[in-house]
């Protein structure tokens, strides 16, 4: 016998809908009313889209016992980081990964070729390892690893501060100057154990570009969101 599972996305694709926007205590009303309704999974929303969002389907994940908690991503590193990290407490966690490849969308949107966006996929800087020393009589120390497709490269700076070590760290690896604009960290959860979220701006001759990163560690987050930031850098600076 065949098996009918229902996927819900009244809480994300649905919410769109002009006039049905909720607010994150409509959301979890909705998601209890869901699981009274007995839907196998119900998509909570989009964690990586913002801050409320990711909220939001953090406080269905850890409200909803029954259904699956499913949150929408990307089909990159940094949006995969943060459903995660918002559906972690769920009983029944799930991450629905998606990815844009039609021509309009290479053509007009991403500006590239199919190949070209199969092979920008190996093009990201990822986060391997970090160490960081410092103390309120020294200067703070960062060595940095960081892959590239099959690249590793290691590096280390000093700085004021751990994370501006890292920073300069990071600086050094890509081998591309660029201007901290903007660095703001927040608490997502209200544990001991809690999630910071941090933002990054950055800018260099051709533009500004954006990174969030979240993790328990702080230094870890600041790094993940400057990635972030210096992918789209590097994207735009390959495109040009």
């Amino acid at each position: 016998m065949k098996t009918v599972q229902i996927f819900d996305t009244t809480l994300r694709d649905g919410e769109q809908a002009p006039g049905y926007s909720m607010n994150n205590d409509e959301k979890v009303r909705m998601a209890l009313q869901l699981e009274t309704l007995g839907v196998d999974v119900m998509e909570a929303g989009f964690a990586a889209a913002s801050p409320g969002d990711f909220k939001s389907v953090k406080a269905i994940a850890d409200t909803v016992k029954s259904t699956s908690v499913c949150s929408l991503s990307r089909a990159l590193e940094k949006d995969i980081d943060a459903s995660a990290a918002a559906i972690g407490g769920a009983a029944r966690p799930r991450i629905h990964t998606f990815i844009a490849t039609s021509d309009l969308h290479l053509k007009c949107k991403l500006r590239i070729s199919r190949v070209a966006a199969r092979n920008a996929s190996a093009k990201e800087w990822k986060l391997e390892s970090f160490v960081v020393n410092s103390g309120n009589h020294m200067s703070a120390t960062a060595q940095i690893t960081l892959v590239r497709g099959k690249r590793r490269v290691q590096d280390a700076a000093m700085g004021t501060g751990p994370i501006y070590a890292a920073f300069r760290a990071v600086e050094k690896i890509i081998r591309h100057r660029f201007t901290l604009e903007g660095y703001r960290i927040e608490a997502v959860t209200e544990r001991r154990d809690t999630l910071g979220e941090v933002l990054v701006k950055i800018s260099d001759a051709k533009g500004t570009y954006r990174g969030r990163g979240v993790s328990t560690d702080v230094i870890e987050g600041s790094i993940l969101a400057l990635l972030v930031a210096v992918n789209r850098m590097m994207e735009a600076k390959t495109w040009a």
